[in-house]
């Protein structure tokens, strides 16, 4: 099981640095099933190969969520000078 999730975390903190935000979304959502059906990381790991993983799936949303939110903003600036324009 240890290997299994140090596999897992390793690809997990691969994908926080992608920009490719719908596929790494739902890789990083099959990554989290196939945390869930392994069973405990051996010589008491656990708790850092978690912590791991979640600080890589939060580095990742935090990037997609900025993203996301940048492009709100430009659209809510282009509405303002289209209607300025009108």
């Amino acid at each position: 099981n240890l290997d299994l999730k140090l596999e897992i975390v390793a690809k997990a903190e691969t994908l926080a640095a992608s920009d490719e935000w719908k596929k790494t979304t739902e890789a990083l959502k099959t990554l989290m099933d196939e945390w869930k059906g392994i069973g405990r990381a051996a010589g008491g790991r656990e708790e850092e190969l978690w912590r791991r993983f979640s600080e890589a799936k939060t580095v990742f949303f935090e990037r997609k969520r900025a993203h996301y939110g940048d492009i709100q903003k430009e659209q809510e600036e282009n509405l303002e000078k289209k209607m300025a324009l009108i």
